[in-house]
C-alpha cells in the first residue's frame, strides 16, 4: 500500500513503495499515478492528464467514547485546517 503522510510544518513523508514509483516516473522510467501534494516537490514530472486520474477516500477513526474529548476536536481542526490550507495539492485540480 502507498501511503503519503502530511506533517507539520509543511514537511512531507514518503512511504517506502511511492518513493519508489516517485523515484522512477522522475528519472524518466516511465508514467505513473503519483499524489499532487507529492509531485509539487519534483518539477522534473510533468502532468500527463488535464484533470485527476485517480481519488482516495479517507476517513477518521475514533472510538465512542472519545467523541467528546479536547484531543480529538484538536485533531479534527488541525487535520480540516492541512487539508482547506492543500486544498489545490488533494483535489488533484490544476491551478
Amino acid at each position: 500500500m502507498q501511503h503519503a503522510l502530511v506533517c507539520l510544518p509543511g514537511e512531507l513523508v514518503l512511504g517506502a513503495f511511492l518513493a519508489l514509483g516517485c523515484a522512477v516516473v522522475a528519472s524518466g522510467g516511465g508514467i505513473g499515478v503519483i499524489p499532487c501534494a507529492v509531485v509539487e516537490q519534483h518539477p522534473e514530472i510533468v502532468r500527463v492528464f488535464p484533470d485527476p486520474v485517480a481519488f482516495t477516500a479517507s476517513g477518521l477513526v475514533y472510538h465512542e467514547s472519545a467523541r467528546d474529548t479536547a484531543r480529538v476536536r484538536a485533531a479534527i481542526d488541525v487535520l480540516a485546517e492541512v487539508l482547506e490550507a492543500n486544498r489545490r495539492l488533494f483535489s488533484g485540480r490544476p491551478e
